[in-house]
């Protein structure tokens, strides 16, 4: 009974010490690789937003130019209203 108790604990601390022995010196480059795997991921979320970011800049430009149309026309169309009104109270005054 007591060779199979200790063969068991020498397996079981072999291992153990072994674990023990495997994460502490592999514990550095783990850091190392979760730190480089942030940065990666970091540098990954900035190439997205600012593909976003150009894009949208590119619709906001493309809106402005819109607006600045649609003014023209809104002017252009005020003016036609003004000049068949006047015409209307000419005809108007005629009759």
């Amino acid at each position: 009974m007591s060779d199979w108790l200790t063969e068991t604990l020498q397996t079981v601390g072999s291992a153990g010490a072994g674990s023990f022995v495997g994460w502490f010196f592999t514990r550095k480059k783990q850091a190392q690789d979760v730190k480089s795997s942030e940065l990666e991921n970091v540098a990954a979320a900035i190439a997205i937003w600012e593909d976003t970011a150009k894009k949208l800049n590119e619709r906001v430009n493309t809106l402005e130019a819109k607006v600045v149309e649609l003014e023209k026309e809104n002017k252009q169309l005020r003016l036609e209203v003004e000049t068949v009104h006047a015409e209307n109270i000419k005809l108007k005054r005629q009759l």
